[in-house]
């Protein structure tokens, strides 16, 4: 009956290495449940008052945090707070306020059945790109309860993540070019994607080749090489891949 409370458990430097693992669902339950029904069994120990335990998962994230939204679908018995990188996404059937391992989650007023959207929130400020841990802290309703069930659904809706353009000098060869920033912390290629000057044929020139902006740097690549016509007016259009 182990207190996490006053550490950074849900943050994604905490070492969590010996800590057992398995597959969900996570709980003890006698009645049937969804698929794929409890596939960790988690201990019980109603004499040592033991309401709480501490869950940590990892995901890759390569995608644009800026504008994202996480929604969580749960099958949950009976309450719990979610985290992301160490921040409270948001609590189900917990009070507000301060909580630690001795609070109890409000009673589940339908057992078995699968929740919907019971948090949504701005990915922004949570999800980063590359590792992200969510973690959860998973309560009952009581010491002497009989059932206990946690799963999640982590969705994230979030755009593709990609460069912009910086610069554009309309010139002849060798010194006309367009510009690009990359605004992630990884690295991209700008290979198969497009540039045109025709608004009716986005697909007018396809880049090739390697082009590598670094993270939050810039690439440059020919303007009449690649296409197009020096104008004053000239309107320059930058497509992903299909």
């Amino acid at each position: 009956n182990t207190n996490l409370s006053a550490t950074n458990w849900a943050s994604p430097d905490y070492d969590d290495s010996a800590w057992s693992s398995g597959p969900g669902l996570f709980g003890f339950e006698s009645r049937t449940l969804p698929d794929p029904d409890i596939q960790t069994a988690l201990a019980r120990d109603s004499v040592g008052g033991l309401v709480t335990w501490y869950l940590r998962t990892e995901f890759d994230f390569n995608l644009n945090p800026t504008g994202s939204k996480i929604v969580i679908d749960t099958i949950l018995d009976d309450g719990a707070r979610f985290f992301l990188n160490g921040k409270e996404l948001g609590r189900v059937r917990l009070p507000d306020g301060a909580v630690d391992h001795n609070t109890v989650a409000d009673k589940l007023p339908e057992e078995g059945v699968i929740e919907e959207a019971v948090i949504t929130a701005d990915g922004s400020g949570f999800l980063v790109p590359g590792r992200n841990v969510f973690a959860v802290e998973l309560h009952n309703e009581s010491t002497g309860s009989s059932d206990l069930v946690f799963g999640a659904a982590v969705k994230i809706a979030a755009s593709s993540p990609g460069a912009v353009v910086n610069e554009i000098l309309p010139a002849g060869p060798g010194e006309g070019f367009l510009e690009f920033y990359n605004p992630l912390l990884t690295e991209l290629n700008l290979r198969d994607h497009y540039v045109s000057d025709d608004l009716q044929n986005l697909q007018k020139f396809k880049i090739a080749s390697d082009v590598i902006i670094p993270s939050l740097g810039l690439g440059s690549i020919g303007f009449t090489e690649s296409g197009l016509t020096p104008d004053s007016n000239t309107k320059v259009y930058f497509t992903a891949p299909d």
